[in-house]
């Protein structure tokens, strides 16, 4: 269809395949025509170079920035502010609960649950958001993104503590026995590797940062940085220490089908929870929110749970954030249709 036809405030004029579509303002609008007279839309194939273009003033807007150091190299250099808006996109620490070479067993480290509990407490999630995205992102209550329907952020979750993180692993016999600063039991160390993309900038900061906090509780961490199609191998395989830094996205569709099956993005395991709560979501919504509230805590580390549980930790759900140079927002009337004038 290269000629379509609507009834907006716009009408078609062209269209150049993988470029650009032109519109231009129709006279004949019932509410009358709009001040902006022409607008271009500019596809471009590489995220970063979209962004780059309006920092300089090369278009005039984009739907998002999509990485924290294009929306601070904006804020820096440009007149225009920055809107952010809900993301749909959340990231997370996934262990591994599989020994590596033998998935029928459990990991020598991550298949206790308590080191899994002190580890997440080890995490101070919002300094970590606060470094890298700014006031653009949230701490998620679960395996979820801002625009899921069950997003609450009064979930209980565990809070940041080094010093219960500590009084934890020494319990389960984690100890400094040689006084390296690195815990160890039974002659293996409390050592494992955080495997990243080589091409997101932002898991690799968060790689950083964490390997900084969980060395402040005695664990050693290594970081590996492989081709996106190397780390999705090698996780699926289960064939590290530890999951890397995911990211998930989340549509209704996704919603129903990752909780009818309870699994936990990443991390090959099932999370009954999860389960009741997608088969409840697909009947009755509102039955499913409120069962969500309830297991949500044990999902997301705060509350009681079981060994398949607490199978990673939640980091960041960003917000996008668009940028237009001539655009001004307000707030509008609920029952008010906002028009660009």
């Amino acid at each position: 269809m290269r000629q379509p036809v609507g009834d907006g405030p716009y009408r078609f004029v062209a269209w150049r395949a993988g470029q650009t579509i032109e519109l231009v303002a129709d006279s004949t609008f019932f509410l009358g025509r709009p001040a902006i007279r022409r607008l271009i839309w500019r596809f471009s194939p590489d995220l970063q170079v979209a962004a780059t273009q309006v920092a300089a003033d090369q278009a005039d807007g984009a739907r998002a920035l999509y990485t924290p150091e294009n929306t601070r190299a904006f804020g820096r250099r440009h007149r225009s502010p920055c809107n952010p808006y809900r993301g749909n996109a959340y990231g997370y620490l996934g262990f591994n609960l599989a020994a590596n070479g033998d998935t029928t067993q459990p990991h020598p480290i991550f298949g206790d649950r308590v080191v899994r509990r002190a580890l997440t407490m080890a995490v101070d999630r919002a300094r970590l958001i606060k470094s890298v995205f700014g006031d653009f992102a949230k701490v998620p209550p679960g395996p979820m993104s801002q625009l899921w329907w069950i997003w609450d952020p009064e979930v209980r979750q565990l809070p940041y503590d080094t010093v219960q993180a500590r009084r934890l692993l020494a319990a389960r016999g984690w100890r400094d026995s040689d006084g390296d600063g690195i815990r160890d039991r039974a002659g293996e160390r409390l050592a494992f590797h955080i495997l990243v993309p080589s091409t997101s900038q932002t898991r690799k900061q968060y790689a950083q940062l964490l390997q900084e906090q969980f060395r402040a509780v005695g664990a050693q961490v290594e970081i590996d940085e492989v081709e996106q199609s190397v780390q999705s191998e090698r996780a699926g395989r289960r064939q590290v220490r530890r999951d890397p830094p995911g990211r998930g996205t989340t549509t209704p569709r996704r919603a129903r089908e990752s909780h009818r099956c309870g699994a936990m993005p990443g991390s090959g395991l099932e999370l009954p929870a999860l389960r009741q709560s997608g088969i409840r979501h697909a009947r009755q919504p509102g039955h499913a929110r409120r069962h969500h509230q309830t297991s949500a805590p044990a999902v997301a580390g705060g509350g009681r749970d079981d060994q398949r549980r607490r199978a990673a930790i939640f980091l960041f759900a960003p917000d996008n954030v668009a940028v237009f140079s001539y655009l001004t927002y307000r707030t509008v009337a609920p029952d008010r249709v906002p028009h660009w004038r």
